[in-house]
Formats: structure tokens, C-alpha cells, sequence
């Protein structure tokens, strides 16, 4: 089936040659019965060849466009990105989950998205560099995380052009 699938382009069907393949958090934390995932926004500098990264303190919270129901494939019940959210249900974090989820889960959420970035600087995922021969820069990501009833994080992805729409209440 990968092999053979193809996708329309400009009026011709072109193959996929690159595919990601995952398991489906079957038991995702839910706001407002609606399954939503966290965009974290982190910046990478480069200041005479050491790398430095910083998380911004507020993370966009993006639910889904309808209430979650594993039995319906239905993509606005399952994609959380951005443009299926109504902008008038999006939250941040840590301020509107702390409102929802209490102190205590907030406070154990922000603990293990600490070890992930930890981790994620250890295995040297955002070494850079801004020029060839270059010893200073910046660099932006947005690293999406979904949580799990039990309130575990899970990283779906890192982008390298994350958007920056985070604005403070």
C-alpha cells in the first residue's frame, strides 16, 4: 500500500517517498471532553559556539475541532493542529490547565516536559549552526506534546518553523 500510494499534485499524482509511522494515543487528556495537544515554544542560541536553550515560560494549548470518539475517523476529532481549533477555545499553559487540572498536575507536567528538554539537549537535537563558519545564532522550534489520562507526555513532533501566535491573558 506505501509503495503504491500516491497523492494528487498540480493535476498529477505523485508518489510519497518520505512516511512517518506512530502509535495512536488511544488515551489522550481531554478539556472540554476534546482531545488537544501542546505547542512549547523553544528558542536555541548560539553565542560563540555554545548553545544555550531556552523554553518559553507560556505554551498554546490547541484542541480539537469536536469532541473525541476513538470509533469516529472523523479528522476534526483527531487533529489538534492550529487551524482546525476555534480560536475562542484555545488556552495556555500553564495558567488555563492549571484552572482545569489543579496545581499538582500542572506542577507534575511541567516536571516531565523539563526532563524531556534536558534529554533532548543531552542527545544534542538542536546543535546548529546560523552560517557556515559562523559562532553566533538563534533558532525557533515549536515541540508539540500530548498528554495522557495519566497525565504522561508524549512528543508527537519538533518543527523547525513553529509559528509564534503565544500571547499571555
Amino acid at each position: 500500500y506505501i509503495k503504491n500510494f500516491k497523492v494528487p499534485n498540480n493535476r498529477k499524482y505523485i508518489k510519497i517517498k518520505k512516511w512517518i509511522i506512530e502509535d495512536y494515543i488511544k488515551n489522550p487528556l481531554l478539556i472540554n471532553k476534546k482531545k488537544f495537544h501542546m505547542r512549547l515554544i523553544l528558542l536555541n542560541t548560539l553565542k560563540n559556539n555554545i548553545s544555550k536553550i531556552y523554553l518559553h515560560k507560556y505554551a498554546e494549548i490547541l484542541p480539537a475541532k469536536y469532541k473525541y470518539n476513538i470509533r469516529n475517523m472523523n479528522m476534526n476529532i483527531h487533529n489538534t493542529h492550529g487551524n482546525t481549533s476555534k480560536s475562542s477555545e484555545k488556552m495556555l499553559f500553564p495558567n488555563d490547565f492549571e484552572k482545569i487540572f489543579g496545581k499538582v498536575k500542572r506542577k507534575k507536567i511541567q516536571k516531565q516536559i523539563k526532563i524531556l528538554f534536558k534529554t533532548l539537549k543531552k542527545i544534542n537535537l538542536f546543535n546548529f549552526n546560523c552560517y557556515e563558519n559562523g559562532k553566533n545564532g538563534f533558532e525557533f522550534y515549536g515541540v508539540d506534546i500530548m498528554i495522557t489520562d495519566k497525565f504522561e507526555i508524549k512528543c508527537l513532533e519538533i518543527n523547525s518553523k513553529p509559528g509564534l501566535p503565544i500571547k499571555p491573558k
